[in-house]
């Protein structure tokens, strides 16, 4: 199963469901990426992969300024569960393959 690609994503944050599309490019244990909102797109690297789950970090422009955010997600087949940790909480993650 490869997980690159991109995913199409949606963020259930406190100011509602956000959409974006998550790119993820794998090199063995780790992977690089970028997350594009309506707010604009952040590059990443340095995640880390586990089996078939993914962590990493990224910059996530708001209206409110940037924030920075952690990301943990499980991709089995064509879908991704996850959650992204804001400065605000926790915030659930899902999406499809593209």
């Amino acid at each position: 199963m490869s997980l690159d690609g991109m995913y199409t994503v949606t963020v259930q944050t406190p100011m509602g469901a956000q959409q974006g599309k998550l790119t993820i490019k794998t090199s063995g244990d780790t992977f690089s990426g970028s997350m594009e909102t309506a707010s604009g797109s952040s590059d990443f690297s340095g995640g880390s992969i586990s089996g078939n789950t993914l962590q990493w970090r990224a910059e996530t422009k708001t209206p409110m300024g940037a924030f920075d955010v952690g990301y943990k997600v499980t991709i089995e087949g064509d879908k991704l569960t996850g959650e992204a940790e804001t400065p605000f909480g926790s915030a659930p993650l899902e999406g499809t393959k593209a």
